[in-house]
């Protein structure tokens, strides 16, 4: 059962490090050309988009990735809540 846990930790931090790192993408304005960026955008925009389509950017700021990072973290201590209590 600590492994599962372990994994979901580990898969909650890799999307939201990739959620951060998209966010300083944006700024830096990337290069569509770059593999990187494109997995990058393709990997978070099936978190990102549904978001963004509920909220829109507020004076040109989009809070979609902070909403989901939250998200995430929530769904992460869920989930390790119900295997322990499973166990």
């Amino acid at each position: 059962m600590g492994t599962m846990i372990e994994l979901i930790r580990a898969a909650a931090m890799v999307v939201t490090v990739l959620i951060i790192a998209r966010a300083v993408l944006s700024w830096a304005g990337p290069s569509a050309s770059n593999a990187v960026v494109r997995w990058v955008y393709r990997v978070t925009d099936p978190i990102l988009r549904p978001i963004q389509s509920l909220i829109p950017a507020f004076g040109g700021i989009d809070f979609s990735p902070l909403i989901a990072i939250v998200l995430v973290q929530l769904a992460r201590d869920l989930l390790v809540r119900l295997l322990v209590e499973l166990a």
